[in-house]
C-alpha cells in the first residue's frame, strides 16, 4: 500500500510542477514520448515522503494510491502562496507559469 501511495504521490508531483501536454485550437499536439517534455522528476528530486496510514476497514475502498492525485496539486500550490502569496491555479507549476503570476 504505502509503495503504491508513493509512487502515485511522486508521479503527481512530477506532473505538478514539471509535466505538460501541449495542445493547439484543434488538437493534442503532444503525441509520443519525442514530444514530451523532457523535465519529469528525477531520483535525485524525490522529496522524502512522510505520512499516516489510517486503517479503516469499514469504509469503501477507494484505490491504493490513486486518491492522493486529487490533493497533492492543491497541498503545493497553497504551500507555494503560504510561502510567496502568490496564487497558483494552472498545473504545471513551471517556473515561467510562476514568473507569469508575479507581472
Amino acid at each position: 500500500m504505502k509503495s503504491q501511495l508513493d509512487g502515485n504521490v511522486i508521479q503527481t508531483i512530477s506532473r505538478t510542477l514539471m509535466e505538460e501536454v501541449k495542445w493547439d485550437r484543434s488538437m493534442v499536439t503532444t503525441l509520443d514520448w519525442a514530444s514530451y517534455p523532457i523535465l519529469i522528476l528525477t531520483f535525485a528530486d524525490i522529496p522524502e515522503l512522510v505520512y499516516d496510514l489510517i486503517d479503516r476497514p469499514n469504509e469503501r475502498p477507494w484505490g491504493a494510491g490513486e486518491p492522493s492525485t486529487a490533493v497533492v496539486p492543491s497541498a503545493i500550490s497553497n504551500a507555494v502562496f503560504d510561502a510567496t502569496g502568490i496564487p497558483l491555479r494552472s498545473v504545471p507549476y513551471t517556473p515561467a507559469r510562476r514568473s507569469a503570476r508575479l507581472e
